[in-house]
């Protein structure tokens, strides 16, 4: 399949590209900043749309928790899964 500038999937691709690029900007900035773990940013900008994505996808089909449940719950996981954390005594890592 060739895309064209104007097609649609290329409009979405690039929209797709500028978030993801958004999202790594914001992450280097906290990591700069000693907020988020020095992680991969390109992988830290896909694990989180991909599990944004993921989630509402399946919420809309089901809604099983509130908005705020679900707003809470991906906030806890992002911001928690990839803040920088003091080693805990005797760890490996």
């Amino acid at each position: 399949m060739r895309m064209t500038v104007g097609c649609p999937t290329c409009c979405v691709a690039r929209a797709q590209a500028a978030f993801a690029a958004d999202v790594e900007a914001s992450f280097r900035e906290g990591v700069a900043r000693g907020v988020f773990a020095p992680l991969p940013p390109a992988l830290v900008a896909q694990a989180v749309i991909g599990m944004a994505t993921q989630v509402l996808s399946w919420w809309t089909s089901t809604e099983p928790v509130s908005f705020a449940e679900l707003h809470e719950a991906m906030f806890t996981l992002t911001l928690e899964g990839i803040r920088l954390r003091a080693p805990e005594k005797g760890a490996s890592r």
